[in-house]
């Protein structure tokens, strides 16, 4: 991951073990000032399905505005938030859904900042859910790159 002189970084990653391919189908996002970062709905090609979705939000934010909220109907959120006028957050959130579309909902945050949100969805293999076997998120100084290491899962 990397960034130019002027920005602080911050990140989700997400280790999903048993697919191969393409599994995965991702909207293009949209962006605003708002106290909700709202991720847009998304149907994958592959119609309905035991799928993953997750739902992220990255954040222009100071230390002091982190997200205070996730989607109603997603659980395990992960955030990072590197502060400062020039910081930023990163969350994201999960929820397994057997459907052939999903609108998560919104983030929220305590003030309006500037915001982009996605959603992704990750195909089953067989008609089981995909499965996370660990997460990891982390920050970084402005123009620097970072190696992020994800542990062995289970």
């Amino acid at each position: 991951i990397g960034t130019v002189a002027s920005v602080i970084s911050a990140f989700n990653s997400y280790r999903i073990k048993g697919r191969t391919g393409n599994p995965e189908s991702v909207n293009t996002g949209v962006t605003a000032a708002s106290t909700a970062p709202d991720p847009p709905s998304l149907t994958p090609s592959w119609g309905s399905a035991a799928n993953l979705w997750i739902a992220g939000a990255q954040v222009h934010s100071d230390s002091a505005n982190q997200i205070t909220g996730i989607p109603a109907s997603y659980t395990d959120e992960i955030e990072a938030t590197g502060g400062g006028a020039d910081g930023a957050c990163s969350a994201s959130a999960r929820r397994n859904l057997t459907a052939a579309s999903d609108y998560p909902g919104t983030f929220a945050m305590p003030s309006s900042r500037r915001w982009v949100a996605c959603t992704v969805a990750i195909q089953p293999t067989g008609g089981t859910n995909p499965t996370v076997n660990n997460t990891a998120s982390g920050t970084g100084a402005a123009g620097t790159s970072h190696t992020i290491t994800i542990p062995a899962g289970v």
